[in-house]
This record gives C-alpha cells, structure tokens and sequence, in this order.
C-alpha cells in the first residue's frame, strides 16, 4: 500500500495519524470489496482515484425523492391449544417449579 503520510510531506503528528489511519482504511475498503465481490483487488491508485471522483460528486445531504417502501404484511401463526392471557389480579410472577402463579 501507498502511504498518504510519506507521499504527503509533512511533520505534524497529527496529519501524519491521520494520513496513515486513512490509508488503513482504505486498504480495507479495497480488499472488503474484493471479498464481497469474488473478484481480484484493484489497484491502490485507481481506487483511490475513483474513491475521490465519487467523495466530490456525493449526493449525501440532498434530498432526492425515494420510491415508496413495500409495506409488509405480517402472517399471524396460530398455535393450536395455547391462548394468551393475563395473570390474575394479586399474582406475582410464574413460579416455574410449582407451575402456578406466586401469590404476593
């Protein structure tokens, strides 16, 4: 990998975390998609050039209009023999040794 902090010449330890964490990064980002896609890894440079055209031309912030999201319908399981129901008024929680409620 190609380190932004020895190509960008500079002193200051800041920038230079900055620059090495950045690389890191983008490293990852490059064998991450590689992965994902089954694919070899591309080169560093090229990357790093599609990664900065694509930074300057982001539409984050803009309010594009969306399409409308499929509404999901939930199927309702009916479990034979069984009812849900409440505890009885002056109970406490289910004692599961005994099988009843605990009385307070």
């Amino acid at each position: 990998p190609i380190g932004l902090e020895e190509v960008w010449a500079t002193k200051w330890w800041p920038t230079r975390q900055f620059t090495f964490l950045c690389s890191v990064a983008e490293v990852n980002a490059v064998n991450s998609r590689a992965c994902g896609r089954k694919a070899n890894t591309d080169p560093q440079l090229t990357f790093r050039r599609n990664l900065a055209v694509e930074m300057m031309e982001n539409k984050i912030g803009i309010n594009l209009p969306r399409p409308p999201s499929p509404v999901a319908t939930r199927s309702k399981r009916k479990v034979v023999g069984h009812e849900k129901r409440k505890h009885p008024i002056h109970t406490g929680a289910w004692d599961n040794v005994k099988g009843t409620w605990k009385t307070t």
